[in-house]
């Protein structure tokens, strides 16, 4: 509700102590209400006002003179923060930190789009299948070596060892139980620093979600695998194939060697988790890039 001031006969509001306009002393005629508040200025002006630099009190946006003090105001529009509706994914997030990389590039090809050459050298690098050659393998026991792709891990006594089932999953090993360790190569065909370089922590674990959106983050944190830093992170997820559905507890584990980006996963029957648990972090632990 708005009064007039008695004094330039402009529009005020009801609860005023001073014109906005002219800066008239209007306390004896003011209302029994209380000062104005803050947060009912910010409601009727559409979330946005000004702020005295005397009284630090909000005063309605386009005022003159604050409604409380009677100084004169240096208006400063105010406009509240609004929550962020961007959402970027894995292969989003590192196409930025690999941005630093690309300066050679980039002198050569100004002329170009950079941002959108980059962006699709990134994404046509993620797409291209992992190269599944027992030429390039060596298995004694439970050591597994990769001659190409340059690191060797021991896996878990007695569990099968065979290629991979996804286009980047390489090797995997198994148990009759269910449980398995797979190991996931990605090459950029360009050499970057360890995994924080590349991607955040946050990042990595948001990457579950890419693939099980309704998984559980239940750790996160940054470890040392071969001296390297490295991200962990445990999730539960459904698993879900033609015929059936599983709830699995899984390690998803990250680290980088130049041009290499691995990922090693450790997963089971999130009911017989707790009892395997060691077993993959053991495993696990005796990754080694070998150069």
């Amino acid at each position: 509700m708005n009064n007039l001031c008695p004094y330039c006969k402009k529009t005020i509001h009801f609860d005023s102590a001073f014109c906005i306009n002219c800066g008239s002393d209007l306390r004896q005629q003011k209302s029994k209400n209380d000062t104005l508040s803050a947060a009912k200025i910010k409601e009727e002006n559409d979330n946005q006002y000004v702020i005295c630099s005397n009284c630090q009190k909000y005063s309605p946006l386009n005022s003159n003179f604050c409604v409380h003090c009677g100084e004169k105001i240096n208006i400063l529009k105010i406009e509240p923060e609004r929550p962020s509706n961007n959402k970027t994914n894995f292969a989003d997030n590192l196409t930025k930190r690999l941005y630093p990389i690309f300066n050679v590039i980039i002198l050569v090809a100004a002329i170009l789009s950079i941002a959108g050459y980059i962006n699709l050298y990134v994404k046509n690098k993620l797409s291209i299948s992992v190269e599944k050659d027992s030429k390039n393998e060596e298995i004694i026991g439970n050591l597994y070596r990769n001659t190409k792709y340059k690191f060797r891990i021991k896996f878990p006594k007695n569990w099968k060892i065979e290629n991979g089932d996804g286009p980047n999953v390489l090797i995997k090993a198994s148990n009759t139980n269910g449980s398995s360790i797979s190991i996931i190569v990605k090459d950029f065909g360009v050499s970057f620093g360890e995994i924080d370089e590349m991607i955040t922590l946050d990042e990595w674990a948001e990457s579950v979600y890419e693939k099980f959106p309704d998984a559980k983050i239940q750790l996160k944190k940054e470890t040392q695998i071969d001296n390297k830093k490295a991200f962990i992170v445990k999730s539960s997820f459904v698993y879900k194939s033609l015929d059936k559905e599983v709830n699995l507890t899984s390690y998803s584990v990250a680290l980088t060697k130049k041009n290499f980006l691995f990922t090693i996963t450790g997963s089971s029957d999130t009911k017989s988790f707790e009892s395997e648990s060691l077993l993959l972090e053991k495993s696990i632990s005796t990754f080694v890039s070998e150069d």
